[in-house]
Parts: C-alpha cells; sequence; structure tokens
C-alpha cells in the first residue's frame, strides 16, 4: 500500500507541479516576512511614541528630594545643582535686517537666512545667536545676574528607592520630617540629614510669617525666597520638580507650551509644542515677563539685537515665564513596594525600544535580501530562464537560500523573544499599579493608559511576531527535511544497478558465481595454452553475435566478461558497469 501511495505522488509530482509548488513556497514566505516587518514597524512605531510618557512619569518619581538652595551670582547653577528656571533658549537664525532699507523693491522687515544680492542694498545681515540655558530669575544694583540653585540629596535618596521603607512612621534613631498627622507626608531621616524642601514661596518684601523651620534667601531688594525646610504643615510629599514655561502652564510630557507669538518671531528657533496641562504643578508668586526673561540672561549686545527683531516689540511683550513646582507623585504606604520595579522599568523604556528596533531591522533586512534579492532569483531562474527545479544551479541555490533564511530567522526569533519579555515585565508592573490604584485618579489614568497600550501594542505584537516567526522557521525546517530526503533518493538511485538481463537478485547471485567459475576455467585453459585471446575477436563477437556473456581482454591485460548488452561487466570478481560501451569497445579494438 505504501509502494502504491508513493508511486501515484510520483505520478502527480511531474516538474510542471514541482514548479507550481516551489513558486507558492517563494510567495507565502516572503508574505510571512512582511508581515512579520509590519508588525515590527506598528510596535517600534507606536513605542517611539510613548517612551517619553514611560520617563515623564518615571522622572517625578526618581528624583532625589531638595535639601537646600543657595543664591548664584554668576547667573549660573553648577552642573551638580537644580536652577529653579530652567529653560533652554535655542538661539536664532542667521538674518538679514531690510528695516531700514531705501530700496523700493524690498519690504522692510527682517528675512531669515543671509542677504543675497537682491536684498543687500541697504539691508544689514544679522549673525546668529547661539543656544544657552537661561536660569537668572533677578539682577542685583551692581547688574550681575541672579539665580537661585537647589541642592539635591544623594541618588541614595531618590523617592522611589526609599520610598518602601517609608511608612510614615520613624524609627528612635531617626528624624521625622513632613506633617505626622498625614503620615503619607513623612519622610524618616538621618539625625544628621538634613529635611526635605516640602514647598517654597516668593515675595517681594521681608515677611514674618514663615518661623524658623524655613530657610530664607534674600535674592535682592525686590525678591526674597522661602522655602520650607521640614514640612510640619505639608499635606503631600517634598518638592521633586521645578519648572519654567510660559502658555498655560507644564505640559503633561514636556516642560514648554506653545507661546502664541510664536509666529511672529521670524528669527527665534522655537521647538515648543501644543500640549495638555498638568494641572499638579503648583504655580509660585514668581513670573518673569519675557523681557525680563531676555535682560537677565542675555548680553547686553544679545538683548539689543533681539530687542531690535521686526515682528514684535520684546519690551512690551505681554508673554509671562512663570515658575511651577511639583511634589512626588502621592502613594498609598501599603503599595510603595511597587514603586522600585515600576521606575526601574519606565527608566529602562529606551532598552525596550532598542529590543524592538533590533527586531525591526533583522526582520527589513530578512524581507530585503531573501524576499526580493534571492527570492527574485530564484523566481527568474524557474519563471524566466526556464530552469528545472531539480536543475543543479536552482538546487545551489534553494540550499544556500536555506541556510541564510534559517540564520535570520533564529536572529530575529532572539531579539522577538529578548522585546516579548521585556514587554511583559512592562505589562505586569504596569497592571499590578492599575489593580492596587496607589495613586490619585488623575494618575491612574495615565498608568491605566500605558498600560492597555503596552498590552495592546507592545506585548501582543511581539507575541505575534515571535508566532509569524516561529511559522517561518517551520516553513524552513519542513523544506530542510525535503530537501534531505530528495537527495537520500537521488544518493540511492545514483549507488544502484539493476541489470536489464537480470530479474531477480536470485538468478544475479547464480549467474555470478557461474561466471566466476567460468573465469576460473578460462584462467585454467589459458595457463594451459600460455595464450592470450586476440580483443578483436571478442569485439567482433560481441558486434556480430550479441551472444552473452562474452570474454575479452582489456588493453590493460585484464580479463573482463561482459554480461550484456548495456554495458554490465564482471572483473576481478566484481560486478559493474561501462558508462560508455561503444566507445570502450572502440577503444578494445584500437
Amino acid at each position: 500500500m505504501i509502494s502504491d501511495i508513493k508511486q501515484k505522488v510520483k505520478q502527480f509530482l511531474t516538474p510542471k507541479v514541482k514548479r507550481n509548488l516551489e513558486l507558492a513556497i517563494l510567495f507565502f514566505s516572503t508574505v510571512f516576512a512582511v508581515v512579520s516587518l509590519v508588525f515590527s514597524y506598528i510596535t517600534f512605531q507606536k513605542t517611539s511614541d510613548k517612551v517619553d510618557q514611560y520617563v515623564t512619569i518615571a522622572d517625578n518619581l526618581r528624583q532625589p528630594y531638595f535639601i537646600n538652595f543657595r543664591l548664584s551670582t554668576t547667573g549660573q547653577c553648577d552642573i551638580n545643582e537644580s536652577s529653579l528656571l530652567n529653560i533652554n533658549w535655542n538661539g536664532t537664525y542667521t538674518g538679514c535686517d531690510c528695516s531700514k532699507s531705501s530700496n523700493l523693491d524690498i519690504e522692510n522687515i527682517m528675512y531669515k537666512n543671509s542677504c543675497n544680492i537682491s536684498t543687500q542694498l541697504g539691508c544689514t545681515g544679522l549673525f546668529p545667536i547661539s543656544q544657552r540655558t537661561f536660569q537668572s530669575i533677578a539682577m542685583d544694583l551692581q547688574g550681575k545676574n541672579l539665580a537661585l540653585c537647589g541642592q539635591r540629596a544623594k541618588n541614595a535618596n531618590q523617592f522611589y528607592r526609599i520610598a518602601a521603607n517609608q511608612t510614615g512612621t520613624c524609627l528612635q534613631n531617626q528624624k521625622m520630617c513632613g506633617n505626622p498627622s498625614i503620615p503619607t507626608s513623612v519622610i524618616c531621616v538621618s539625625q544628621t540629614d538634613p529635611c526635605p524642601i516640602y514647598q517654597f514661596h516668593f515675595t517681594t518684601t521681608a515677611s514674618t510669617q514663615y518661623d524658623s523651620t524655613w530657610g530664607h534667601i534674600q535674592v535682592n531688594d525686590n525678591l526674597h525666597f522661602y522655602f520650607d525646610q521640614q514640612g510640619t504643615t505639608a499635606n503631600q510629599l517634598p518638592v521633586s520638580q521645578v519648572v519654567s514655561t510660559s502658555g498655560k502652564g507644564p505640559c503633561v510630557f514636556n516642560v514648554y507650551n506653545q507661546t502664541r507669538y510664536a509666529d511672529e518671531y521670524l528669527l527665534f528657533i522655537w521647538d515648543r509644542q501644543l500640549c495638555d496641562q498638568d494641572t499638579n504643578f503648583i504655580k509660585t508668586e514668581l513670573v518673569l515677563t519675557e523681557n525680563q526673561l531676555y535682560l537677565y540672561n542675555l548680553s547686553d549686545d544679545d538683548y539689543n539685537k533681539v530687542s531690535n527683531f521686526t515682528g514684535y516689540n520684546i519690551m512690551q511683550s505681554k508673554e509671562n515665564y512663570p515658575i511651577y513646582y511639583k511634589p512626588f507623585i502621592p502613594w498609598e504606604i501599603k503599595s510603595r513596594n511597587l514603586l522600585y520595579p515600576l521606575v526601574n522599568f519606565l527608566l529602562n523604556a529606551e532598552n525596550l525600544l532598542n529590543a524592538i528596533f533590533y527586531t525591526l531591522v533583522v526582520n527589513a533586512a530578512s524581507v530585503v535580501y531573501l524576499g526580493l534579492i534571492a527570492n527574485g532569483q530564484h523566481i527568474y531562474l524557474l519563471v524566466w530562464q526556464k530552469y528545472e527545479i531539480d536543475s543543479e544551479k536552482v538546487i545551489k541555490l534553494k540550499r544556500y537560500k536555506l541556510l541564510i533564511s534559517f540564520l535570520f530567522k533564529i536572529a530575529s526569533l532572539v531579539v522577538s523573544i529578548n522585546a516579548f519579555i521585556l514587554s511583559s515585565n512592562y505589562k505586569s508592573s504596569l497592571e499590578d499599579i492599575c489593580s492596587a490604584k496607589p495613586t490619585l485618579d488623575v494618575y491612574m489614568q495615565y498608568f491605566q493608559a500605558l498600560s492597555d497600550f503596552t498590552s495592546t501594542y507592545i506585548y501582543k505584537n511581539n507575541l505575534i511576531n515571535i508566532i509569524m516567526t516561529s511559522a517561518n522557521m517551520v516553513v524552513d525546517i519542513v523544506s530542510a527535511i525535503l530537501e534531505f530526503l530528495e537527495y537520500r533518493n537521488q544518493l540511492q538511485e545514483s549507488t544502484k544497478v539493476v541489470p536489464a538481463s537480470l530479474q531477480n537478485l536470485d538468478q544475479q547471485t547464480k549467474e555470478i558465481v557461474s561466471l566466476k567459475q567460468i573465469e576460473d576455467q578460462e584462467s585454467q585453459n589459458n595457463q594451459n595454452s600460455n595464450k592470450q585471446l586476440p580483443s578483436y575477436i571478442s569485439v567482433s563477437k560481441v558486434r556480430q553475435k550479441s551472444v552473452y556473456p562474452q570474454t575479452f581482454i582489456d588493453n590493460s591485460g585484464q580479463k573482463v566478461i561482459l554480461l550484456s548488452q548495456n554495458g554490465l561487466v564482471f572483473q576481478n570478481g566484481m560486478l559493474r558497469t561501462l558508462k560508455n560501451l561503444p566507445e570502450t569497445l572502440n577503444n578494445l579494438e584500437s
């Protein structure tokens, strides 16, 4: 029955059918690779858009708390300090000022880029102003720029690291900071360590409403700064972030808001975007006008240059820059053990993005090389060059493709599994947070959105990519098995000799024994007569009489018994086949 099935399969697999099956496999393997690539790209793009949100949420919780402030008379803070005002200004473009040009063909405005032949008459070139960070909030009477610089605790005092130990009560050898009546505000520190800063305020005159637990810095004659060093009346955790921005307030997932004058500032380099406001920032009393912002942070020359820009009058600008601060996100004491793994994962969101990117690169390389180049060459050989499917050139290409494809699949599977494990950890951590609901609803909305996104786009797409890659690998494995079986069959066919004149193995054995006896008898006769049989006689017999078996002596003096006209011979006790009998006979005759 099995032999019948094999025979039917062999009859069905005609060269045409084999060719069509081969083309179908090429098509579906390419489709598999393209689908994997699409899923990898979607996952990477979506994750890339969300990375900032991951980091922003973690940024609040990972900060070491403030412990003190100082006044800088250089207008800049040290690298290990946090300035209360911290605005990254991108500078200005190169410009061409034609506002005072007498050329009637030119509009009296400023143009972006350098002056050219058509504008140079009566116009003045403007050099760009370089990027810088604005940190000065005031000037003293001598014209020195002044900045308030915050000093944070050591990195070991990052809130998410110490949160699990902050249970609202302190040990006898610890100092309690915060409001005892609000346990979630309490931070326990060593007796020799300062407490965190819980809040701060600005006043225009010295104030008596702040007691000795508050720090005080007189910035200049018109500005005083007070900061709470104990938090005995606080109703929230210590200060984590400080932001300065124009517009309605700090954005949820970035620092700046869109200024309404952006389109008018022709030479300014803007990177601000519209955003949703983070209402959990607390606005302080210090509000700088736009004129003050540039006056306190630019040199006299640069300030005069900016003041003369057409399109707006900086001294009459109504744009304001308040300073905001935000406490650490409130967190229930019983769930603070969830903070460390959460922030750890969020801060390493770049690792997740990189893992997904590597998956994308491997899949893209696989599609380009295998799906387009190698498969294209394969199809070209089969369809346009009309090569047989079992031709040597096609077989070599298939084996090479199979090896390269398998290597690509292994690489893709490894990076996909890595991305899947990372996304699984993110998913698990965010689900734990959403289940515990340890913070305010406004923050839970963000965590829930990130959890849904991680499950929907990252986790599931990585899982689908693994399934697709595995399925593609199965196709390669099946192809390899079929290739091996085909090769083994060909090998067996090439080593198998079936004489046309012999019907079965028993008959073959009998004839071989008989031939051996004939050979031995003739050898004895030759020894007695001491003669050699002329080769041309045997050749003549073979050609004219076609009687088998026939015996002849080859050119090397070896005795050969010819069994049949298809070239089956018996020589030196072994059965073999002459590949080209006519040529051999011609050689013997000559």
